[in-house]
């Protein structure tokens, strides 16, 4: 694959979709719910703040 090639599969390409399922929960710290929580204040989320979706916001 050249350079170009390279260049465009990794602009284009995504990140796997997150598990679903018992699997999918990770634990978090007092610490790391209440960084979520600030964010969620911030960005202005309602409803369910720690669905895949959002916390793929900051890296989980």
């Amino acid at each position: 694959m050249s350079p170009a090639q390279t260049a465009a599969a990794v602009s284009t390409s995504r990140p796997p979709p997150l598990p679903t399922g018992p699997c999918a929960f990770v634990a978090l710290s007092a610490d790391e719910v209440a960084d979520l929580n600030t964010i969620a204040t911030r960005l202005g989320v309602s409803g369910n703040r720690y669905s895949a979706q959002h916390l793929g916001y900051v890296g989980r």
